[in-house]
């Protein structure tokens, strides 16, 4: 693998923020880098910034995997940030935009194969508007309200260690990462959403609200304590309105050791968490991850072939899947979404319908978008 990044910056400011088809001419990219970087505002170039970074990577599969080949993947980010307070007079305001471009070149489902990938960049060719939000600082430092399109990694489940690497399960925890049918507002696609942040001293609450696609609410909360030594203990919680989805997860980041002069050093993390077990009872059952299950699914392996595989008895995987199936039914009758007569209905065939799934192979992923998570 090669990555290169290339950054410029417009401006100056205390807060400013860093579809299958091959790309015939991807420095066209960096020549529209080398074009944006230079802008100047007019006004107050201390309070305002366009900063452009692009990410442009080779990535081969030498052997193994699913094919040999290379790739070029690249990602182009252009952020405005703007001190609200200095340029409109109003008290602790900053205002921030964010436009993401990816070009949508596929290298670990064509090519590597492995289940959580390896770049954090890869993702579906689009140019999006990525993130816009305003934030206030309310009273005392330390407490502000953000609210507009936001990336939820970029402060919540997010590991300032882990930052220096690529591949994308060290950017946010899968057990999260994968739910929703978009993402739970993360890369490459964002939502709507609410944050509201209080410190005081070595500990900081955090909370947020988001509207995934189709998924309800995310409700999201996030504490950490660090102290002085620079060492980090944090955990958070999630819950899905719509479909019961929760989970949480658990953070510790080490301080440094065997620094520099320049304060740079060596520090160790370990992240820790889980989602609920009974939205997925298939991978639950079989001891693996739900990346790991659809990779072997897509290669046209059948459910009993992979409980052979895990030696679990295939028996035993249909009656967990009954048994969520009748879970969730049963909750759709307390909730008045089915009729008790609609439930025994679906029920006096779900054997046969069950039998045909674990038995049958899971059908070719349809074209569309893919998502990551970085």
């Amino acid at each position: 693998m090669i990555r290169s990044t290339q950054s410029r910056t417009a401006g100056s400011v205390a807060d400013g923020r860093a579809e299958n088809e091959r790309m015939k001419n991807p420095g066209r990219f960096a020549m529209l880098l080398l074009l944006c970087a230079p802008v100047a505002f007019a006004g107050d170039a201390e309070n305002v910034v366009l900063e452009a970074t692009y990410t442009g990577e080779i990535l081969r599969q030498v052997s193994g995997g699913l094919a040999t080949g290379e790739r070029y993947l690249d990602n182009l980010d252009l952020t405005l940030a703007a001190n609200g307070e200095a340029l409109l007079g109003l008290e602790g305001l900053q205002f921030f935009g964010y436009v993401l471009y990816n070009n949508g070149h596929v290298f670990c489902e064509e090519l590597n194969g492995s289940a959580q990938c390896i770049s954090n960049i890869e993702a579906t060719r689009a140019l999006r508007l990525y993130e816009l939000w305003t934030e206030w600082q309310l009273g005392a430092a330390g407490q502000s309200v953000r609210f507009g399109l936001y990336d939820l990694n970029s402060e919540f489940d997010s590991i300032e260690a882990a930052s220096v690497f690529i591949t994308p399960s060290q950017g946010i925890g899968p057990d999260l990462s994968q739910t929703g049918e978009h993402g739970p507002s993360i890369f490459p696609e964002t939502s709507f959403g609410v944050r509201a942040m209080k410190s005081a001293g070595a500990w900081t609450v955090q909370t947020a609200a988001l509207n995934p696609v189709s998924a309800g609410l995310l409700l999201i909360g996030e504490v950490n304590y660090r102290p002085e030594s620079g060492l980090r203990v944090g955990g958070g919680y999630w819950h899905y309105t719509n479909d019961r989805n929760a989970g949480g997860y658990l953070i510790v980041e080490s301080p440094a050791f065997i620094t520099d002069a320049e304060g740079r050093g060596l520090r160790m993390y370990v992240r820790a968490g889980r989602a609920d077990p009974d939205l997925n009872p298939i991978a639950t059952y079989l001891g693996v991850t739900q990346a790991e299950l659809r990779t072997q699914l897509e290669a046209g392996k059948s459910l009993a072939d992979v409980a052979k595989a895990q030696n679990k008895d295939v028996a035993g995987l249909k009656a967990a899947m009954k048994a969520a199936v009748t879970k969730q039914l049963d909750q759709a009758v307390t909730d008045k979404k089915l009729t008790a007569d609609e439930r025994t209905k679906i029920l006096a065939d779900v054997d046969k319908r069950l039998d045909d799934i674990i038995n049958g192979t899971a059908p070719k992923r349809p074209d569309g978008p893919r998502f990551r998570w970085r």
